[in-house]
């Protein structure tokens, strides 16, 4: 994979060099793993704030090496065209490194791929293309976390913790207590006092995809977590991630998995790359399929 060097903003002043370019000293240190393709792309780390103490490291290399090197307090991944490989490396990161916030900025951001990386524990993850003022807006939450952390902040004092964007939290909760019955999206929009198109419009803004999908897909979780089990009747699975008609079920698992429940069932924990079940159960997401 070969880059192009990164043009960086007139404000910068940063000599590029072929693996690691330092801004400033002044914030939480930031490492940005640059995995992009398009050498026409001119990417994003050219747009952060010279006040953030930011790193910018590309192929080829070893991302465990960068990190441990530059010792950073969070980690931004940014990818035009996702490969397995690349994504194996994002999983990978999150599991060495559990509890340092990572954002991702990809191309394409399609509801499957988001669901993806929320499972497995990501931070934030925007859709290009994303505004510079969007962008350092993300970075000042991320230092903000990061500054309440180093001085013990508790969860509870103010600063800025790694969830879902809170106009909707209300909604993901929603779903996480009601998923395995009805759930309503007038009730959802309710409950994050919002009109239903205000909702459709901010929950899709926020999260990257619509809360319908959201739903589906977290359904279609729950089902994984169950099809674990070989014993579980396909017919009880489908009932109890809320879905009356095991068929339709099916047809959903396949749609979003790629296999049939009953397949899924039969080769889990063998033919499926699934993480350790305190990220994600969650496969491995395929950008391909």
């Amino acid at each position: 994979m070969r880059h192009n060097p990164v043009q960086r903003a007139p404000r910068a002043h940063a000599q590029e060099r072929a693996a690691v370019q330092r801004t400033s000293m002044a914030s939480p240190p930031l490492l940005w793993l640059d995995f992009r393709q398009n050498p026409r792309d001119a990417g994003h780390f050219p747009w952060l704030l010279p006040s953030w103490s930011a790193s910018r490291w590309a192929p080829p290399g070893d991302t465990g090496s960068a990190i441990r090197s530059g010792q950073p307090q969070f980690l931004c991944f940014e990818f035009d065209v996702t490969s397995i490989d690349e994504l194996a490396i994002l999983q990978k990161t999150r599991l060495q490194h559990p509890s340092m916030p990572i954002l991702v900025i990809a191309d394409s951001v399609s509801p499957a791929f988001t669901d993806w990386v929320f499972r497995i524990g990501v931070w934030d993850c925007l859709a290009k293309p994303v505004n510079a003022d969007a962008l350092n807006t993300c970075i000042e939450a991320f230092v903000h976390f990061c500054q309440q952390r180093h001085h013990g902040a508790s969860p509870d004092s103010g600063c800025v913790q790694p969830t879902r964007p809170p106009r909707t939290q209300a909604a993901r909760e929603y779903v996480a207590t009601h998923f395995a019955s009805e759930v309503r999206l007038p009730v959802a929009a309710s409950l994050c006092h919002l009109s239903t198109s205000e909702f459709s419009r901010c929950f899709k803004k926020e999260n990257g995809i619509t809360f319908s999908d959201y739903l589906m897909h977290w359904r279609i979780q729950k089902a994984c977590d169950l099809l674990a089990v070989p014993a579980m009747p396909i017919k009880t699975v489908a009932f109890e991630v809320g879905f009356n008609d095991v068929s339709y079920f099916a047809r959903a698992f396949r749609r979003h998995t790629g296999v049939t429940p009953s397949t899924y069932q039969k080769n889990s924990g063998t033919d499926y790359h699934m993480a350790p079940a305190h990220t994600s159960a969650f496969p491995l997401w395929d950008p391909q399929a």
